[in-house]
């Protein structure tokens, strides 16, 4: 689908799923899109603080 353009929605806390499908992570906290990641350039911790703080942390 990528080579379509196409884009698909997937909406888990399966971080270590995410990050061998997708490109991008979106992340909502508080009902709120709170970061928008490149796969690539971000962690697996990174996107679990914003998950579970809304933001990073010093």
């Amino acid at each position: 689908m990528r080579q379509e353009n196409r884009a698909i929605l997937v909406i888990s806390a399966d971080l270590e799923e995410l990050f061998l499908i997708a490109d991008r992570i979106l992340v909502m906290h508080r009902g709120r899109i709170v970061a928008d990641l490149v796969t690539d350039q971000t962690s697996i911790e990174e996107v679990g603080r914003y998950m579970l703080e809304g933001k990073l942390t010093a």
